[in-house]
């Protein structure tokens, strides 16, 4: 949801500074960087947060259901599960916050 505000800053910040623009097109041809462009790192790491409650759902599922052994380990896992959650809501809120943030100062800036 903070995407198009990312994307703004980053052209406009390749708009007005040159020194940002050479900077990032040095990046982007760094083979770590396998050619991906600037805006798509700002993007995985949200991505891959939203993807964890499904990886913890599965793991939990793949757990034996009769194991006594394994009591404490599926405890944690429930654990760590619910605490995913808890982050990815929060982050979820934060981007709207941030998106809402962003239309206000749009606003006020509008003759």
């Amino acid at each position: 949801r903070d995407q198009e505000y990312q994307n703004r800053i980053c052209e406009e910040q390749q708009e007005s500074n040159p020194a940002f623009k050479q900077a990032l097109t040095l990046l982007q041809h760094l083979p770590a960087a396998r050619r991906l462009p600037f805006v798509s790192f700002l993007l995985l790491p949200m991505q891959r947060v939203t993807r964890l409650p499904i990886l913890l759902k599965g793991i939990e599922e793949a757990f034996p259901k009769t194991k006594s052994e394994l009591f404490d380990e599926q405890m944690l896992l429930s654990k760590a599960s619910v605490a995913v959650k808890r982050f990815v809501i929060k982050c979820d809120n934060m981007a709207d916050m941030m998106k809402s943030m962003e239309e206000t100062i749009k606003i006020k800036r509008e003759p």
